[in-house]
């Protein structure tokens, strides 16, 4: 099954390799823990690397950016010093923000 099958993938895609040739990418999404084996395929088919992959678990039913700001929180408190975080949800972005972090919308990726 194809779990990112979306048009727009493919820029985002293209930004994130150019990205993680000098920088440690690290994915934070709420897609369920029991997918990860099916995601980092994808991934891999995508010729795309990241360090670390960050899912929610299968029983957590929180909202999206509840999931999100946690694994956010969670990376920099294990020392992951990110500089740039880029999310389709604008929700997101704007606590992200309010965090003092530079984020970036990509509405639909």
């Amino acid at each position: 099954k194809e779990i990112m099958g979306c048009a727009s993938i493919t820029p985002m895609m293209q930004l994130c390799r150019q990205l993680a040739a000098n920088n440690e990418i690290l994915i934070i999404t709420d897609r369920p823990a029991y997918s990860h084996e099916v995601t980092r395929r994808w991934f891999n088919r995508q010729r795309f690397h990241c360090s670390m992959i960050f899912m929610r678990r299968d029983d957590d039913d929180r909202p999206t950016a509840d999931i999100k700001l946690e694994g956010i929180r969670r990376s920099m408190k294990d020392g992951w010093g990110p500089w740039l975080l880029i999310d389709s949800d604008l929700e997101v972005v704007n606590q992200c923000w309010q965090l003092g972090l530079t984020a970036l919308h990509a509405p639909g990726s």
